[in-house]
């Protein structure tokens, strides 16, 4: 059921965005686990825009990713690269994005910890970056962390955040309707 928008719920709900991440990557789900933190990242990110702004963009995701990420993070990737990736899974579930074609940002290939390597006989991108889906997901936690932390101690985070986030779904599991043989509900 529909509720009003609550952060804690959104993030930390027994459907929020963090579960729905743990259960693609707990069934190996790589690529939709993946899609999944970019399409937390926006939507987070977008929290934080000038009260102004009606729309995210580029630069939202980008400031988003350089204040809460954690550095290092283990990742051998920028913002950018976060970003063009991002765009290649949302759009296109490659590692293609206008960014990467255009030489501005390097293409990202996921694996598993300890996972094969990816399959020589598929084309690797030049430049291409490989990483490892769990510290990607590990570092995306850090930075949500990161995040509720600011939304509680920065005023200016806190302001922006309240004025967006009445904008957000926000859905808890309804209770299961209970029936008796007897007619009764």
């Amino acid at each position: 059921m529909q509720i009003p928008p609550q952060l804690d719920e959104i993030v930390n709900g027994q459907r929020g965005i963090l579960r729905g991440i743990e259960i693609c990557l707990e069934n190996q789900c790589l690529v939709s686990g993946v899609a999944l933190i970019f399409s937390a990242i926006d939507s987070l990110a977008a929290l934080t825009r000038s009260v102004q702004d009606s729309d995210t963009s580029r630069g939202v995701f980008i400031d988003w990713v350089e204040r809460f990420f954690p550095s290092p993070s283990g990742l051998a990737c920028n913002a950018l690269d976060l970003y063009a990736a991002r765009c290649g899974v949302l759009h296109t579930y490659s590692p293609e994005s206008r960014l990467r074609r255009d030489g501005s940002a390097r293409p990202l290939i996921y694996q598993w910890h300890g996972g094969p390597a990816p399959d020589p006989n598929v084309l690797i991108p030049p430049r291409a970056i490989t990483v490892e889906i769990e510290t990607l997901h590990e570092a995306f936690i850090s930075a949500v962390h990161e995040f509720l932390s600011a939304v509680d101690t920065d005023s200016e985070t806190r302001r922006r955040v309240t004025h967006h986030l009445p904008d957000l779904l926000c859905y808890r599991p309804w209770p299961p309707l209970g029936a008796s043989l007897d007619g009764g509900i």
